[in-house]
């Protein structure tokens, strides 16, 4: 915050010559008489309204800028909360600890919260959905799916794990959206609540321990998530773990030409990769 300054009207300055620099993972209050200013600042740090002088800058972007490429990396807690239980939808990750006090304020006010991994759940019961899975690779896929998805202008939303450079953030919404690319994550066997029309599982490693103890527990959790697809639904695995599952599934590969889908004539053309595509034998 460099020297900001706003005024409502021309004969009376709201707020005067503010400079603060705000660390990384700091919070922030803002402490005063009702009329001095409070949410005035809080709308500039927010980027909804723009100072009369000064600038506010967060990693280098203007606060609308840092929102659009990094949702949820500013909060800002009014000073009432101004919603009943039955109006609003709230949902937490399993990143959010047990003692978190904004997480427990909520609770003993009587609203009712959800986990990401039960909406998502419910999301892909009404809709056509991808699910990405594995140990590894979950984000890479998922992302390139979402990445076909919108070239092709298919109605769609997509929840990544991870901020994809092309759509400059980790989710994409869509209203009228008929059908969802989920990234589905293992951790704390949250994918356990989706049910996907199509499921690919990249791999499977002894991963997350904390949680699963095995890397059998692994193995049996993936197995377990195989039986969510819908009637009809398809399996895709990668062709290094295709010995984990007992229903029916296809596989993938690179190159190895005994996978249902791989690659063949890998090459590097005018600096970029082409290829061409096998599927069931046919290029």
């Amino acid at each position: 915050i460099e020297n900001i300054e706003f005024s409502y009207t021309p004969e009376k300055e709201t707020i005067k010559a503010i400079s603060i620099q705000i660390s990384q993972g700091e919070f922030f209050a803002v402490v005063g008489p009702s009329g001095g200013g409070k949410s005035t600042l809080m709308d500039i740090l927010l980027g909804i309204i723009e100072p009369t002088n000064g600038r506010v800058t967060i990693s280098d972007k203007t606060p609308s800028e840092a929102i659009h490429l990094w949702p949820g990396a500013i909060s800002y807690v009014p000073q009432e909360v101004f919603i009943k239980s039955n109006e609003v939808l709230i949902v937490y990750t399993p990143a959010i600890p047990a003692t978190h006090r904004g997480k427990n304020y909520l609770v003993e006010k009587g609203f009712t919260l959800y986990k990401r991994s039960e909406v998502l759940g419910e999301l892909t019961k009404l809709l056509f959905n991808v699910s990405v899975s594995g140990t590894h690779g979950k984000t890479t896929i998922s992302s390139m799916v979402a990445h076909l998805f919108k070239t092709a202008d298919l109605s769609f939303s997509a929840f990544l794990g991870g901020v994809s450079k092309n759509l400059n953030s980790n989710y994409l919404g869509n209203k009228d959206a008929k059908s969802c690319v989920v990234e589905a994550d293992e951790y704390d066997r949250s994918f356990l609540k989706l049910y996907p029309d199509i499921l690919t599982v990249s791999s499977v490693d002894a991963d997350h321990l904390d949680i699963y103890g095995t890397g059998d527990k692994v193995v049996e959790s993936f197995q377990l998530f195989t039986k969510n697809l819908k009637k009809d639904g398809k399996l895709i695995v990668n062709y290094s773990v295709k010995g984990n599952f007992d229903q029916p599934y296809l596989t993938y590969s690179l190159d190895n030409d005994a996978a249902d889908f791989y690659a063949k004539n890998i090459r590097v053309e005018n600096g970029a990769y082409h290829f061409d595509f096998v599927a069931k034998g046919k290029v």
